[in-house]
């Protein structure tokens, strides 16, 4: 049976294609995919000429419904609606065995095992979780983005009567801030974009500052002069945020570093020392507490503790991809904060 499919060219952007519809393993689920998701890595790879990736299909933010199962399971079934959680580890390194996958050496996500744009899609049973009938399909794409939220906060713990600083205000900088401000933390949301800073207040942000126009380092004012319990930096690139962050987080506090870095960074060691601020890594997530934390997202949305619908600002269809791209790069011109594409 055949699907239609936007497949990778040598010049990086989409071509619509035929192709063959996937089938179940044993241990595999089948579905119709019905809404996806524009990730920032997949933005990276935009109209960037990358041979081993021309002929792929790519994508790892969706959901939709259960079509098609292998033997082995019992998790889900056909007509189940579903998230799909696209972090895949080897299984059987020592990272995998207690729970941490997300770390784990052969982790798939990035090499492109889910195929998002595309009519179906199929992986293993465990990663697609049963939709409550409160979660729609379009904020069911958004759950990657959030679970990395719950992460971020789960590992600074983050909680009641902390403040907390988010440097960044893409998408995962305003889950980041959705989820911190869900403890009952006060979140300063910093970025420099005033579209998407408005989205932050409507996400539970305490304050916005937008760092073209205003002094980023009166959130030190803000806090008596003590500097906020945590930050969390979200925008990585080259950007000189987690030197602000350590400027902005006060002595015994937590930087967490969640933005991909292009270049090495030069950080103050002297005064992390002497000032005993904690410099972590946060990458994707995995479990917490034996804890699925992307069944956590799926909780925070589906009681409606979380609201995600205001990052939502453009729908495409799947024959219309290109485009969708063009207006999750030119964010500024399209004011954009997450695409979705809908085969």
């Amino acid at each position: 049976m055949k699907m239609m499919a936007a497949v990778k060219t040598v010049k990086g952007d989409y071509e619509i294609r035929e192709v063959e519809k996937p089938d179940p393993e044993p241990d595999e689920v089948v579905i119709r995919i019905r809404s996806s998701g524009i990730c920032g890595s997949d933005l990276r790879s935009w109209k960037v000429a990358r041979e081993e990736l021309a002929g792929k299909i790519v994508g790892h933010e969706f959901s939709g419904d259960v079509v098609d199962v292998g033997q082995n399971l019992a998790n889900v079934e056909v007509g189940d609606r579903v998230g799909v959680e696209p972090l895949v580890g080897c299984g059987n390194c020592y990272w995998c065995r207690i729970g941490q996958y997300h770390i784990c050496p052969e982790l798939s996500h990035l090499r492109e095992v889910f195929t998002g744009f595309a009519e179906y899609s199929k992986g293993p049973s465990l990663k697609f979780y049963k939709l409550p009938p409160t979660v729609s399909y379009d904020e069911a794409a958004l759950l990657d983005c959030l679970a990395v939220g719950v992460h971020a906060v789960h590992r600074t713990k983050v909680r009641i009567g902390n403040t907390v600083a988010v440097l960044g205000d893409g998408p995962i900088g305003l889950a980041a801030t959705a989820v911190a401000a869900a403890t009952g933390a006060k979140v300063y949301c910093i970025g420099h974009h005033s579209f998407r800073l408005d989205v932050a207040k409507k996400m539970g942000a305490t304050q916005t500052i937008n760092s073209q126009q205003e002094d980023l380092f009166q959130v030190v004012e803000l806090t008596g002069g003590t500097g906020v319990d945590v930050v969390i930096e979200t925008v990585g690139r080259n950007t000189p945020t987690i030197e602000q962050g350590l400027r902005l987080v006060r002595r015994g506090g937590v930087v967490a570093i969640v933005g991909s870095f292009a270049s090495a960074q030069l950080v103050d060691v002297s005064s992390i020392r002497r000032e005993e601020k904690d410099l972590i890594g946060v990458s994707s997530y995995a479990y917490w507490d034996n804890v699925p934390e992307f069944s956590v997202a799926l909780g925070l949305l589906g009681e409606r503790r979380i609201d995600v619908k205001p990052l939502i600002t453009h729908k495409f269809p799947l024959e219309r991809i290109n485009e969708a791209f063009e207006a999750a790069a030119d964010r500024g011109k399209s004011k954009a904060i997450k695409v979705l594409v809908t085969p």
